[in-house]
């Protein structure tokens, strides 16, 4: 016959409050085979915390059989089951909440005075996980604040580059104007210069990122992904980039005095 990993047989939980024993668990009866995987689901107030207790041999059943791997632990001692939990149970804490009550278990097995500092430290998937959004977080606000900084650096490049084409084109801006241009063509003439050389490096920065996540996936083996909506957004703020420094060399491109720039 075959030992199963965890037996209950009729199991009772009660506690005494006041004058009155209070039932928990009644009759509780289950078989776990080796190498099962058990989620244990129920209503809040159900019993759930206590047959855990009771599974996990940090309480005793009122009543009934536990049996651990074919050892009956229902009706050991606390330094008894605490041996059975450092050779066969493990916990993996999910609360902060389950904190306090197992520093103070492990005080008490440990048999630390009151005052003194404790010898054990007690650490979960929920303390990683907080440090690692964290970190998470420190270096996407960093990346957001480096590339802000880019932008602004390559507009004011941008701007700087369409200033010099407004001075070194000043006559073709007079000609066109004694041609019959208004101001706004003269302005929209610019901007869209402006959008296109700014669009081109978009285009670039995108196509030489998209290459660098793909050299990642080659060599590293790192699942990266390109995200289509990523690709579109960047290359919107390319364009609004254009747009937004651009608009100074157009608005002056636009406002010449043609018979000035004529004779320029």
């Amino acid at each position: 016959m075959t030992v199963k990993l965890i037996e209950l047989q009729n199991i009772c939980k009660s506690y005494r409050i006041r004058e009155m024993d209070v039932p928990v668990l009644r009759n509780i009866s289950l078989e776990i085979e080796h190498g099962k995987y058990v989620a244990l689901m129920g209503a809040s107030g159900s019993g759930k915390s206590t047959l855990m207790n009771i599974l996990g041999c940090l309480d005793r059943p009122t009543s009934g059989k536990y049996y651990l791997d074919g050892e009956e632990v229902g009706s050991l001692s606390g330094d008894a089951r605490a041996m059975v939990r450092n050779r066969k149970i493990g916990f993996v804490f999910q609360s902060f909440n389950l904190l306090p009550r197992t520093s103070a278990l492990l005080r008490d097995r440990h048999h630390i005075k009151s005052g003194d500092e404790n010898d054990f430290w007690i650490h979960n998937t929920s303390e990683f996980m907080s440090t690692l959004s964290s970190t998470t977080m420190l270096m996407s606000n960093l990346l957001l604040v480096v590339a802000l900084i880019s932008l602004i650096v390559g507009g004011v490049g941008i701007m700087n580059i369409m200033l010099v084409s407004v001075t070194e084109r000043t006559r073709e801006i007079g000609l066109r104007m004694a041609v019959g241009a208004r101001s706004r063509d003269i302005l929209q003439q610019f901007l869209t210069e402006s959008i296109i050389l700014c669009t081109i490096g978009g285009i670039v920065g995108i196509l030489f990122g998209h290459g660098a996540a793909v050299m990642v996936n080659i060599h590293l083996q790192w699942p990266i992904q390109s995200s289509p909506v990523i690709v579109a957004l960047a290359f919107i703020v390319s364009a609004a980039v254009g747009i937004v420094f651009g608009f100074y060399p157009a608005w002056k491109a636009s406002r010449l005095d043609p018979i000035e720039a004529f004779r320029y």
